[in-house]
């Protein structure tokens, strides 16, 4: 099994833009748990924190997964690391990663540099590694890696930023959104992947959400007796009914815009009553809304009172649809005065006989999923007040 993994963590991304990826990927490719570790190859704890990497890895293989990119902090005044950190990018694109790394733990950086620059040196380099001699001289000369660890370092730089940390220490690790430091042992992965753990554990393992308790409603807003028509017709499973006094009323251009939004989208779900309240005579609503429903134009005049009073008339519709509806004559004539029933009712929004906010109606869809969640066979019993539709 061990060695299976080993053998699987060796493998390397295919070619882009003509220069192989050089990051290295350890364990299965499929595991919920996706790690990414940045790291300087000419550091000298660079191998101690691939073999803390793969031993992660082999312990669980089923959990975790981890991608190694090679990379260097900003400040770059040594040529010499540049040459070798490209070397080790080549080198572990072809595969001899673990060699690379082994080199340059044990000789430094200074001396690989010397070895690299000298055909000898690079004779016996590639005897080492097990290399052929001219595959090794293309692979020094190689500098595309340069490019790819640029990139890795910018990231990490950004996703460090983010953070508020603007100096740190390689390595850095990605897990999901977080980004943190470690050292080669790596003393914070291991916690981090163990709560990550624990808490996909528990999400697993909890029963899933019950129905929501269904909320004390008034019948008497669940189907109102009014003698406005609705818009949408009386046959919708919800109610949406809105109180005003008057078109300049602030509750039709807070309340009605999300209701009509919604019912753009959803035709078929949410009914609309707008009930006028007190005298016919004090501001027109009553008369407006009972021609309006006569003539067919219930629709364009709430789209109308959904605009704030200051925004209606630059409308170019607005001006024809008012003067359509106050030349309209009804027979018989409407009844301009306030009905009894209405005037008991509450003032404000209520959907299927519930209170609403703007904050409950701009999210309309989920409110419409809690109140179809709560419709129970016991609801009634569980709360008097309610009706079910």
């Amino acid at each position: 099994m061990l060695a299976s993994l080993l053998a699987l963590a060796l493998s390397a991304s295919p070619a882009s833009h003509g220069c192989p990826d050089a990051s290295v990927r350890l364990g299965n490719a499929g595991a919920p748990t996706q790690l990414r570790a940045h790291i300087d190859p000419t550091s000298t704890s660079a191998l101690g924190t691939v073999l803390e990497l793969r031993r992660l890895v082999t312990e669980r293989p089923e959990d975790v997964a981890v991608t190694l990119q090679w990379t260097h902090l900003a400040v770059r005044l040594d040529p010499r690391a540049d040459r070798v950190r490209i070397w080790v990018a080549a080198m572990a694109s072809a595969g001899h990663m673990m060699g690379a790394l082994r080199v340059v733990r044990r000789d430094g950086v200074d001396r690989v540099y010397v070895r690299l620059g000298t055909a000898h040196g690079r004779a016996r380099l590639a005897k080492e590694l097990g290399v052929d001699p001219g595959a090794l001289d293309q692979l020094a000369e190689r500098r595309c890696h340069d490019a790819q660890m640029e990139t890795t370092r910018r990231e990490v730089a950004a996703r460090m930023s983010e953070r508020g940390t603007a100096v740190f220490r390689l390595p850095v690790f990605f897990v999901d959104d977080l980004t943190f430091e470690d050292s080669g042992l790596l003393d914070r992965v291991r916690p981090v992947l163990a709560r990550r753990r624990s808490r996909a554990r528990t999400a697993a393992e909890r029963p899933p959400p019950g129905a929501p308790p269904a909320k004390a409603s008034s019948p008497r807003l669940l189907r109102p007796d009014v003698r406005t028509a609705p818009l949408g017709g009386p046959g919708l499973r919800h109610v949406f009914v809105l109180l005003a006094r008057s078109e300049d009323d602030p509750a039709l251009f807070t309340l009605l815009p999300p209701v009509l939004a919604h019912r753009n989208s959803h035709p078929a779900e949410v009914s609309v009553y707008v009930v006028a309240r007190g005298l016919g005579l004090e501001h027109g609503l009553r008369q407006r809304m009972c021609r309006a429903e006569a003539a067919g134009l219930m629709p364009a005049y709430l789209q109308y009172l959904s605009r704030d009073p200051s925004m209606r008339f630059s409308d170019p519709a607005t001006d024809p649809l008012l003067a359509a509806l106050d030349s309209i004559e009804v027979d018989p004539p409407c009844d301009l005065e306030p009905d009894e029933g209405e005037e008991a009712l509450p003032d404000g929004g209520w959907l299927d006989g519930v209170p609403v906010t703007r904050g409950d109606l701009e999210e309309l869809g989920k409110a419409l999923e809690r109140l179809d969640a709560a419709r129970r066979p016991l609801a009634p019993l569980l709360a008097p007040g309610t009706d079910d539709l």
